[in-house]
C-alpha cells in the first residue's frame, strides 16, 4: 500500500507562504527569494524550504487536506497582508488552521508581513484585525 499523498510534504517545511489571490505573484517571487537563501542547522547551512500552494499542490489533490498537512509541518507562517488577504477565505482558513492550535500565536508561528494598505481596486484600506493587529508585524511597504 502506497503512502497518502498528504504524507509527500516535507517534515521540515520552514515556511508556508500564505496569501491572498491578489497577491500571486509577490507570493511566489518572495517564496523564490526565500527558497535561494541558506539558514543554519545543526552546524551546517541548507537552503530555506518554502511551501508555496502553486507549487506543492498538485491538480486533483485534496485541496484542504494539503494545506492542513503543511501548516502543521511548517515552522512558520508568513502572512501576506493586504485588503485582500483579510477578505480571502482560503487565507483566513490559513490563519485560522494555526490559530486553532495555538489562539495567542504564543509560539509565534504566525508572521505578518504588511505588503499594502490600499487594495488593487483602490476601495478598501487594510484594518488589521486578531490576530495581526496585536502582534508584530514586519514593513514590507514600499514607499
Amino acid at each position: 500500500m502506497s503512502a497518502p499523498y498528504y504524507q509527500s510534504v516535507p517534515s521540515g517545511v520552514d515556511i508556508f507562504v500564505s496569501h491572498s489571490h491578489a497577491d500571486a505573484e509577490f507570493a511566489q517571487d518572495f517564496a523564490a527569494q526565500l527558497e535561494s537563501e541558506e539558514i543554519a542547522e545543526n552546524g551546517a547551512a541548507r537552503k530555506i524550504r518554502v511551501f508555496l500552494d502553486r507549487w506543492d499542490i498538485k491538480p486533483g489533490e485534496n485541496f484542504p487536506l494539503r494545506l492542513i498537512e503543511a501548516l502543521s509541518k511548517a515552522r512558520c507562517v508568513a502572512c501576506l497582508l493586504s485588503p485582500e488577504f483579510l477578505t480571502s477565505d482560503w487565507a483566513t482558513f490559513e490563519y485560522v488552521t494555526v490559530l486553532a492550535e495555538d489562539p495567542l500565536n504564543r509560539r509565534g508561528k504566525l508572521v505578518g508581513l504588511r505588503l499594502r494598505d490600499l487594495s488593487r481596486d483602490q476601495k478598501t484600506t487594510l484594518s488589521l484585525r486578531a490576530p495581526f493587529h496585536v502582534n508584530n508585524w514586519l514593513d514590507f511597504r514600499r514607499s
